[in-house]
């Protein structure tokens, strides 16, 4: 497996409503990240193979929780549901769809290697992604955040980045899309267990360095979360070309949709081209050139 690899799926994925443990919910993103052009469809007979030591390497677990916790999770994912909200365009009264994960998972337990293939219901949203409306991001920013809710407001949060502006979402939305529906009555203690330990492990170990909390009240309820955040932008690596030089890569927007921030090339641009500024001569004072002087003189007739 590259660990370098990308996740990339459909909006209407991203925002979808599904319940899912943190092992689970890893598993399945080291399955989309082996796809290798999203652009391209898939087909329920392509095969997506992990492995206890590729799971141990990318999330930093041991190598004996790790075989442990892949079995475990595939064969409770397989039973976990996925609902689309309105996947039907033309159909408004096509309020959702429920979905299996994978078709079929091949278990081999002396090697520690699972392989599955993905449910052909579920491929329209992780494959042939090609107009625009899909949320995209390295799959080892996600690697080391521990909680299942801390990626799915991660992921939420790059799906809206390109607005370049609060993200406002209703409770009950957030819930719903969380699995969480009929959990944490009380939006104190939803906020307690689940958003601001979420926010803290984001803040700490992904690109998402500022991300603050308000709230929103309709009447005398707090109805609505609003998330005041940035993505910070960095630029790739770049790959030298043939004559040494070093093109300038495109910074990270946030969304595929959407051009390269243009002001962000200029200011990049600049900066590469700057030279540096000479180191200011050292001036000495009147005193000082007198003494040298004399030490000279001293050491030329001594």
């Amino acid at each position: 497996m590259n660990y370098k690899t990308v996740v990339c799926k459909s909006n209407s994925l991203t925002k979808a409503s599904f319940s899912m443990t943190l092992d689970e919910k890893r598993l399945l993103l080291s399955c989309i990240a082996q796809i290798k052009d999203p652009r391209i469809e898939i087909t329920d007979d392509d095969e997506f193979v992990i492995t206890a030591p590729d799971f141990s390497t990318l999330f930093g677990v041991s190598i004996k929780y790790a075989y442990d916790q892949l079995r475990e999770a595939t064969e409770s994912l397989q039973k976990k549901v996925v609902f689309i909200t309105n996947p039907d365009v033309d159909d408004p009264k096509h309020s959702r769809n429920g979905i299996n994960w994978f078709s079929i998972a091949k278990y081999y337990d002396g090697e520690g290697k699972v392989i599955v293939s993905f449910n052909k219901h579920i491929i329209p949203y992780v494959s042939n992604l090609k107009n625009g409306c899909f949320t995209q991001y390295g799959i080892n920013r996600i690697a080391k955040l521990k909680s299942v809710y801390a990626i799915r407001l991660y992921e939420i949060l790059i799906c809206e980045a390109y607005r370049n502006q609060d993200y406002e979402i209703e409770i009950a939305t957030l819930k719903r899309m969380l699995g969480l529906t009929d959990k944490y009555a009380v939006t104190a203690e939803f906020k307690r267990c689940v958003i601001l330990p979420a926010i803290a492990n984001i803040k700490k170990t992904t690109n998402i360095t500022e991300l603050e909390l308000d709230q929103r009240r309709s009447g005398r309820d707090v109805t609505h979360l609003i998330f005041k955040y940035s993505v910070k932008k960095e630029a790739e690596k770049p790959k030298p070309k043939a004559n040494g030089t070093k093109p300038l890569i495109p910074l990270f927007t946030g969304h595929p949709e959407y051009p390269v921030d243009s002001e962000a090339v200029l200011e990049e641009l600049k900066q590469l081209g700057t030279k540096p500024e000479p180191k200011p001569k050292k001036v000495l004072d009147s005193d000082k050139k007198s003494k040298i002087t004399g030490l000279k003189r001293a050491v030329t007739h001594g």
